[in-house]
């Protein structure tokens, strides 16, 4: 199965969008799930992710990793969790995510994405 991405509410949704023009499966967490997402726990959104195979992509590395690791305790799955740092990436550099992520997709699937966390390079 393709990768698949959830983007986090940080996000453009045109990124979103983009990728799927690139034939690419991303959706926002604003559109995913009718946006009954937003104000639940990170850790509902990685079970509900995994439960769809999607793997969370996110800015977030303050309170994910914190998440993974109880996770990890708990002997319990995730979907991944690719993070994005605003030093690789920019927050508004909409294009440069779409380039990153279409390239990961062409290079990886869910499979390979499954209990993984790592960097999206440029």
């Amino acid at each position: 199965m393709p990768a698949r991405f959830l983007l986090d509410e940080h996000i453009s949704p045109a990124v979103a969008d983009l990728l799927r023009k690139d034939g690419v499966d991303g959706v926002a967490l604003r559109d995913w799930h009718n946006g009954g997402f937003l104000s639940e726990s990170d850790e509902r959104i990685l079970l509900t992710a995994r439960s769809e195979d999607r793997t969370l992509v996110t800015f977030d590395v303050h309170s994910i990793p914190l998440v993974l690791r109880n996770l990890a305790e708990s002997e319990i799955d995730h979907g991944g969790v690719i993070f994005i740092s605003p030093k690789t990436i920019g927050q508004g550099d909409i294009g440069g995510m779409v380039r990153a992520l279409a390239r990961l997709a062409g290079t990886e699937d869910h499979a390979s994405l499954r209990n993984r966390v790592l960097f999206l390079q440029v």
